[in-house]
Parts: structure tokens; C-alpha cells; sequence
């Protein structure tokens, strides 16, 4: 089997390459192939990036081997998905979601609260931050659903060994938010697959071996929306 790139593999499966599940019924959670050790490598000095090229390499492949679809947790024990399900829980009043009191001590704390690259130095734009962008984006889905926008990135996921969904990191905000409504379907894009899942199906990608890998694929889709 030929060892392609993300790139190639998606030029191959053309629309199949995105999915439609529903995200409740996607359990497992994992970092993709060589993340971990890949971030670990880049922040070592002089030596670091070169050293993490294989690392970078290999985790750029479609379907790599190893154990990595081995390494998951359980989606709703991650701190995300908990603070969120606190979150909607207290969504009339979010200043009583333990997320919020959490963030509030931290802004007294250190003068800041932190969310990815985005500092929020006062209580007006902490408060502002919760009421428009959190409990702004469970209601949104409430009411419109999970919306993409054209050129914005799906959620990412990965095919186990045993055709298993698994959600990679990216996106985890929203995709609690959509787990936690209960939406009935959210686009996602199939970013590894594990060639222990290909070599059972059969699947590969040309001729007759591509029709069944995308074949095998409608059937997960079904799979995971019903």
C-alpha cells in the first residue's frame, strides 16, 4: 500500500473525504500520529525542528502505522466537554458555571484570563467573552445548528483499526456544544486512517480497492447517524 500524504489520499476519496455523523454517537477522543512527540521535539532549541521533520513526516501520512488509534480517552471526560455540559447547564445565568468562577479568580489573580491566543484584562470582557461567544455559540446551534462556513475547517476525525470514529484535536469547544444538543448531524474531515482498518476492508486508493474504501466509508456514515 502506498504510503500517501493527507493531501493525496483526500484528492483520492474527492467528497467521501468529509463525513456527516451525528457527534454524540463518536466516543473515543486522541491526539493524531506523532502530535505529542512532534510539539515536544519543535520547542528543543537549534536541534529541535530538525529533529522533529521525521516525526512531522510520519504524522502527515494518511494512514500511518503504529498504536496510535490505541492511545483514547473518552470525549466526555475531557475538561471541554465538562466545562461546557457547566456551561449549558447555567446558560440563563453563566456567571454561576464553575467555568466562569474559575476564570474570574483568574483574572483576579494574574490581571488576565487566558482563552487560546485571546486575554481578557477586565470583568466587562470576561463577561463579554461568556455571553457572546460561549453561550452565543450554544445558541446559535440551538437554533441554526452546526453551521460550516465555506473555507473553514471541519472537526477532524480518524478511523481505528477496527473502523472506530475517533475525534482529534481541534475544534473542541464547538464539537462539545453540538455533542451536548444533541445535533443530528455535524460535517467532519477524515484526517488518519489506520491501515490495519484498510487492509480488513480491502481498501486502498485506485481501482477496484478505492471503490471499496469509499464504499466502506458511506457505511461508517450510516453507521455513525443512526
Amino acid at each position: 500500500m502506498p504510503l500517501l500524504t493527507k493531501t493525496a489520499a483526500k484528492a483520492a476519496l474527492a467528497d467521501l473525504a468529509r463525513l456527516n455523523v451525528r457527534p454524540g454517537l463518536i466516543e473515543l477522543y486522541a491526539f493524531p500520529p506523532a502530535y505529542r512527540a512532534g510539539k515536544r521535539w519543535r520547542k528543543k532549541r537549534l536541534i529541535g525542528p530538525l529533529l522533529s521533520l521525521p516525526l512531522r513526516a510520519w504524522g502527515n501520512l494518511f494512514a500511518p502505522p503504529g498504536n496510535w488509534d490505541l492511545a483514547t480517552s473518552h470525549f466526555s471526560d475531557h475538561l471541554t466537554y465538562r466545562r461546557m455540559r457547566d456551561l449549558k447547564e447555567n446558560m440563563a445565568d453563566f456567571r454561576s458555571s464553575d467555568w466562569y468562577k474559575l476564570a474570574a479568580q483568574e483574572l483576579q489573580r494574574t490581571g488576565a484570563f487566558r482563552y487560546k491566543q485571546r486575554f481578557m484584562r477586565s470583568v466587562a470582557e470576561l463577561d463579554a467573552f461568556f455571553a457572546d461567544y460561549l453561550v452565543g455559540m450554544l445558541t446559535s446551534m440551538q437554533r441554526s445548528g452546526y453551521v460550516h462556513t465555506t473555507g473553514g475547517d471541519c472537526p477532524g476525525v480518524m478511523i481505528g483499526r477496527y473502523g472506530e470514529l475517533i475525534k482529534s484535536p481541534g475544534g473542541r469547544h464547538r464539537w462539545a456544544a453540538a455533542t451536548l444538543l444533541e445535533l443530528p448531524a455535524v460535517p467532519v474531515e477524515i484526517e488518519h486512517i489506520h491501515p490495519l482498518w484498510l487492509k480488513r476492508i480491502g481498501g486502498g486508493f485506485s481501482g477496484a480497492s478505492l471503490q471499496r474504501l469509499q464504499q466502506s466509508l458511506r457505511d461508517l456514515q450510516v453507521r455513525y447517524t443512526t
